[in-house]
């Protein structure tokens, strides 16, 4: 069913293969190749993390400026608002991709 070459080991002859000065003949280098949907999904989910991370910063802005008495309460409350939703958007996709991710691992092969 598989073939042999795919599953064979070389040994290691001698200690200069096991150098961490030894030059790589190819290296993978980042970016060489178009990324995979999982990469995609990756990324786009830490482009989201971090657009949630600004729009708290912000939200933290509101509330000390309002304390300042330079922002309306009704600008920090539909700010908080906001940021609730995403938040909340944000845990359950987490939580939807860990239980995905947890039925693949215990599927049959």
């Amino acid at each position: 069913m598989y073939e042999d070459s795919v599953f064979k080991v070389n040994p290691i002859s001698n200690s200069e293969e096991l150098s961490p000065n030894k030059e790589i003949k190819n290296p993978v280098k980042v970016g060489d190749s178009a990324p995979t949907p999982f990469a995609q999904f990756l990324d786009g989910a830490v482009n989201s993390l971090e657009s949630l991370a600004k729009m708290e910063g912000h939200t933290n802005y509101l509330t000390e400026e309002y304390i300042k008495g330079n922002v309306s309460l009704e600008e920090v409350m539909f700010q908080t608002n906001k940021l609730s939703i995403a938040m909340q958007l944000a845990v359950n996709v987490l939580n939807t991709s860990v239980q995905s991710f947890k039925e693949i691992q215990q599927m049959q092969v």
